[in-house]
């Protein structure tokens, strides 16, 4: 499965590659096969799960109300699961802004001047020129935003896992605010694994 273009390619067993399905998502992100020859495919942008047949003909076998299906599995008994991640989860936060200035002397050299004060041609230099070869230093903001990089909205954080069975019925069993499921494994008798972040739990 590709990113940016959510793209399925099957590559033979002498590497060569071709599309086998392309889907109008952002990215495919989840691929299990299942035991009759179809293949499932989770997809980030809308969270669906697709099935598609072994001649490329494909279905949504489920359309989830989440961002993305970060993984699949299946069990022994034909049941699949899959590991569902809100939007907004995961995330990497925007840096804090950061500004260039100068010390407040020469901040205090830059304030408006009155333009009808003389200057005497043999004063000091203006601030601006004087302070030209300052060096600046890095000041970090914190508790708010530039106005050139407005605050982002919070949305929902966390996820969920779904249990599929044979017949089509999906049902919820795992629900967490806070925690994301990024993996899953299933034994044959149903026994789920979830890996999970941030942090990082089994």
């Amino acid at each position: 499965g590709t990113g940016e273009k959510g793209k399925i390619f099957r590559i033979t067993p002498k590497g060569e590659g071709a599309v086998f399905y392309d889907s109008t998502e952002p990215h495919i992100t989840a691929l299990v096969t299942e035991r009759g020859g179809s293949l499932l495919a989770g997809s980030d942008g809308t969270g669906k799960i697709y099935r598609i047949e072994p001649g490329g003909g494909a279905a949504v076998l489920y359309d989830s109300s989440y961002r993305e299906i970060s993984d699949l599995a299946e069990d022994g008994r034909g049941q699949v699961y899959a590991a569902a991640v809100a939007s907004g989860a995961g995330e990497i936060p925007p840096p804090a802004p950061r500004i260039l200035v100068h010390s407040s002397e020469a901040e205090a050299s830059i304030a408006p001047r009155d333009d009808t004060s003389p200057v005497k041609p043999d004063g000091p230099a203006l601030g601006r020129d004087r302070d030209r070869d300052r060096e600046p230093f890095e000041a970090e903001f914190e508790g708010g935003t530039m106005p050139s990089a407005p605050a982002r909205a919070v949305r929902e954080s966390g996820g969920a896992i779904f249990r599929i069975s044979p017949n089509g019925r999906v049902e919820e069993i795992w629900r967490s605010s806070s925690d994301v499921p990024y993996a899953l494994a299933a034994t044959a008798d149903g026994t789920i694994y979830a890996g999970t972040g941030e942090p990082a739990r089994l």
